[in-house]
């Protein structure tokens, strides 16, 4: 979905997760230009959060290499999975309402 394309090719400089109100806020840092901006991407009603990583070597950061938030109309929920470096390595949450520097995203009709 369009509204995530301006963190593509960002750095995931924070995760936090907040396990009783089951809400997620990752942080990422996207250097365009020369100009360095920071994105927070807010999930709330978060029903999955899933990490993989098939990368035998450490990381010195967390590129985000790719991202799409996609709603699925059947679970009534949003679908985002964030791949980190490549497709060995990611994140995939769904939530019930997602949000990007607090412009929260209207559900797909």
């Amino acid at each position: 979905m369009a509204f995530t394309d301006v963190l593509w090719g960002g750095t995931l400089a924070d995760l936090t997760f907040d396990v009783v109100h089951h809400e997620c806020l990752l942080r990422v840092e996207v250097l365009a230009g020369g100009t360095m901006s920071s994105h927070i991407l807010r999930c709330d009603g978060v029903n999955e959060l899933r990490f993989f990583n098939q990368i035998p070597e450490p990381w010195t950061y967390a590129e985000v290499t790719e991202i799409e938030a996609e709603y699925d109309r059947p679970a009534s929920c949003w679908r985002l999975e964030l791949l980190l470096w490549s497709e060995q390595a990611g994140l995939v949450l769904r939530c019930t309402d997602i949000a990007l520097d607090d412009e929260r995203q209207p559900r797909p009709v």
